[in-house]
């Protein structure tokens, strides 16, 4: 059945791209627009959530905004519109693009990515196009976390000369955007920038002109996610992980920690983030209850299976501990698939979240200060 729903959205995905070979401006092709804007481009998340914000005066930012509320912005007073995402074959670029055109708003397509670093050309432009403009102005990108953060941050660095720590919190959990996702390379070439900057006193715009070398920072922050996933790997096979590198690592993460708990979320992103920890977290939940359930079938108790498997999730020794218990000799015997299954599916999950499920579970969330 999934597949079969997977295949007519990559059919339609493709339909959609074969149509705008011809653009004619059609009821017809605006309503394929709308369909692939909504289905293919997620339109759907942001049908309530429009993650916007004011960065400054006569600036403003939020994740990809329908014709609806371009029209709102157009209302509101927006002269320029920043598309960070870049000129696309999306449905949500077509729609963009046509109401723009309409409302007299001008169109900007400048690209920048959430995971890899954008060119000394490319974010040199970008500060240049905020010399130009008309104000008022939007900057977008899809969600409006990772993008339009980077462009606010600069903003505020290239144009107001706004304090490092200050402009820094357009980039943050406030805005959806995650330091451990793969966009956290994003706060390495930050953090990179507020170290020389302390030394050399350099402006973002000198910095990014004469010293930022970005396949540099990228050798780099691929060497920290090397040495987090060295950690997972650790646990995941059973061996040490020196206690150097724990130490380290620990410090990474306090200090991660610390720079969550200075966070004042409002009540929509608080509710967002606990429904994405409650969404992964029930994954894990249902997984190990379908195990305890196999456990009980097989006459195993809830205190014995709590006592012999809690804690041991991911160990990939925990099986040749077990069967020293008869009773779990007798489970793996008749269970061998099935607990195969499940323990692959907690592993490739440690893996996705980049930490082990069982320590996700155990995660506290930020709270409204």
């Amino acid at each position: 059945m999934f597949s079969t729903i997977k295949n007519k959205f990559n059919k339609f995905d493709l339909d959609w791209r074969k149509s705008i070979e011809n653009l004619d401006g059609s009821k017809k092709q605006f309503n394929s627009a709308k369909r692939h804007a909504f289905w293919i481009d997620h339109e759907f998340l942001r049908f309530f959530y429009h993650n916007q914000a004011e960065v400054a005066p006569g600036v403003f930012r939020s994740n990809q905004p329908s014709p609806e509320r371009l029209n709102t912005w157009a209302k509101s007073g927006i002269k320029t519109v920043i598309n960070l995402r870049g000129a696309s074959n999306q449905g949500s670029y077509f729609l963009e693009l046509q109401k723009c055109k309409d409302l007299g708003i001008k169109l900007i397509d400048h690209p920048l990515y959430a995971t890899r670093l954008a060119s000394s050309k490319e974010l040199l432009g970008l500060a240049d196009i905020f010399e130009r403009v008309n104000y008022p102005i939007l900057l977008h990108c899809k969600s409006g976390a990772d993008r339009a953060g980077l462009a606010s941050v600069m903003y505020h660095l290239v144009v107001l000369n706004t304090p490092f720590p200050i402009a820094r919190k357009q980039l943050s959990l406030r805005f959806l955007h995650l330091k451990f996702s793969r966009s956290g390379i994003l706060d390495f070439m930050l953090d990179t920038y507020e170290k020389e900057q302390k030394i050399s006193g350099l402006s973002f715009r000198s910095w990014i002109k004469n010293k930022y070398d970005p396949n540099k920072l990228t050798k780099e922050y691929n060497k920290l996610i090397k040495y987090q996933n060295e950690k997972l790997d650790c646990i995941l096979t059973s061996k040490q992980f020196s206690p150097s590198k724990e130490k380290n690592c620990n410090k990474i993460i306090d200090n991660i920690l610390d720079n969550i708990k200075t966070l004042q979320l409002s009540p929509s992103v608080l509710e967002e983030l606990v429904q994405k920890h409650y969404v992964e977290n029930k994954k894990i939940v249902s997984l190990e209850g379908n195990l305890l359930r196999l456990a009980i079938d097989h006459k195993i108790s809830r205190n014995e299976f709590i006592k012999f498997y809690i804690g041991n999730e991911i160990n990939p020794n925990l099986k040749k501990f077990l069967v020293t218990n008869s009773l779990w000799k007798q489970f793996f015997a008749k269970n061998k698939d099935e607990f195969k299954n499940i323990r692959e599916r907690l592993i490739e999950m440690s893996h996705k979240l980049g930490i082990s499920a069982v320590s996700y579970t155990h995660l506290t969330l930020p709270t409204k200060a």
